[in-house]
């Protein structure tokens, strides 16, 4: 039953600052492109006929935080009452970002992680820099003990056999960021 939906996933936009060796769009021919506000909107009314939802994930192919109207489709999402998370590559998580993030009312922020150190992750995650991804999450985690809002960290990994023994390690790397979900 459709209307027994929990959570629902929207892709705000395909596009990528990122050429990653796990990504789909490494072999997509499709076109790159944003959702419109007006589609979004649209989407947004019709969410109240969900009685049983309870978080909106902001996640896909592309980078959430690299289209223009991220914030207020979060807020939008907020104003209903429901649960926000978003996946990210971390690239774009500057200051201005995470405090928008925050001012928002996100829940929850999943950093994408194939590896738990430097060059493993930055040959998987090819145009990513490891340091500055992991300082901007620090930065969150600081701000959670400053600010009145608070935005979960989890970390998201894809295993392959290039960095499965890295899983050993990803312990380490969830306390070094403040990642309470793996």
């Amino acid at each position: 039953n459709i209307h027994s939906l929990s959570r629902l996933y929207v892709e705000p936009t395909s596009r990528c600052n990122l050429t990653c060796r796990t990504c789909i769009r490494n072999t997509w021919k499709e076109p790159m492109g944003d959702m419109t506000w007006p589609l979004f909107q649209g989407l947004v009314s019709q969410l109240k006929d969900f009685p049983h939802l309870e978080s909106v994930m902001f996640a896909g192919f592309g980078e959430p935080t690299a289209h223009k109207d991220i914030l207020r489709m979060i807020r939008a999402v907020k104003r209903l009452g429901l649960r926000t998370e978003i996946t990210t590559n971390g690239t774009l998580l500057d200051g201005p970002m995470i405090d928008g993030l925050r001012r928002a009312g996100l829940d929850v922020l999943w950093a994408s992680f194939d590896s738990a150190g430097e060059k493993g992750f930055e040959d998987i995650r090819r145009g990513a820099k490891f340091g500055p991804i992991v300082a901007a999450l620090r930065e969150l985690q600081a701000g959670n003990a400053r600010k009145r809002h608070r935005i979960e960290i989890g970390l998201s990994f894809v295993v392959m056999r290039r960095n499965v023994a890295d899983l050993q390690n990803l312990d380490d790397l969830a306390r070094q960021v403040g990642a309470e979900k793996v």
